[in-house]
C-alpha cells in the first residue's frame, strides 16, 4: 500500500448524500492525474457513481468501494502519521479519519496504479442504505470474474478515531456486494 496515497486519500472527506459537492471534483482530478499513464477509461453513471477500467481483458478483477463517511465535513482535517497510526484532527481537535471508508477509495486507487487490468466502482450514498450499488448500471461488471469490496464489516474492530498502518484494515476483509438483482 503506497501510504502518502493512503494519507492523502483519508484527507478526502464527503458526507452522504453531499459527494458530488464534497468528494467527486477531487477524485476526478486524481483520476484524470494518473489516467494518461494508466490509459484509464472513467465513466459515471447518472446517480454518480463513477467507473474506472484499466487495460483490456476477456475477465478483470473488480473491486468496489464507497465515497460517502459517517463523519461530518470538517473545514480543516489533517491527517497526521505517528508511528502505526494515522490520526486525524481539525484544528486542535482529534476527529475521525473516515478510515472505515476512505481506506477502500485508497486500495481502489492504489490497484488502479499497480495492476495492468482491473476495474473498480465508486459508489455514492452506501452509508445510507447502499443507494449507489442499487443504482449502479450492472454491464459494468458482466465481464468481471469476481467483485470485491473494499470495507470493513461493522465498526467494533478498530478504534475509530485512528487509522493503524499494519492492520488488517488496509486489506480487503470483508467482500460483500450489496447488488439486488434488477
Amino acid at each position: 500500500m503506497n501510504i502518502e496515497l493512503l494519507i492523502e486519500v483519508l484527507g478526502w472527506q464527503s458526507e452522504s448524500s453531499k459527494e458530488k459537492e464534497q468528494i467527486i471534483p477531487t477524485l476526478k482530478n486524481y483520476l484524470n492525474s494518473i489516467s494518461k499513464k494508466n490509459s484509464l477509461v472513467i465513466e459515471e453513471d447518472k446517480h454518480g457513481n463513477i467507473y474506472v477500467t484499466k487495460g483490456k481483458a476477456d475477465l478483470y478483477p473488480c473491486i468496489v468501494s464507497h465515497l460517502d463517511q459517517v463523519h461530518r465535513f470538517y473545514p480543516d482535517k489533517t491527517i497526521i502519521r505517528n508511528g502505526d497510526f494515522l490520526i486525524a484532527f481539525n484544528g486542535y481537535s482529534q476527529i475521525g479519519t473516515g478510515g472505515d471508508d476512505l481506506v477502500g477509495v485508497a486500495i481502489c486507487l492504489n490497484l488502479l496504479n499497480d495492476m495492468d487490468t482491473i476495474k473498480v466502482a465508486f459508489f455514492l450514498q452506501e452509508e445510507v442504505g447502499c443507494i449507489g450499488s442499487n443504482a449502479c448500471d450492472l454491464n459494468f461488471f458482466s465481464d468481471c470474474k469476481f467483485i470485491g469490496q473494499a470495507d470493513r464489516k461493522g465498526n467494533s474492530d478498530l478504534d475509530r478515531k485512528s487509522t493503524r498502518l499494519n492492520s488488517s484494515h488496509l486489506v480487503i476483509s470483508y467482500a460483500v456486494f450489496c447488488l439486488k438483482k434488477k
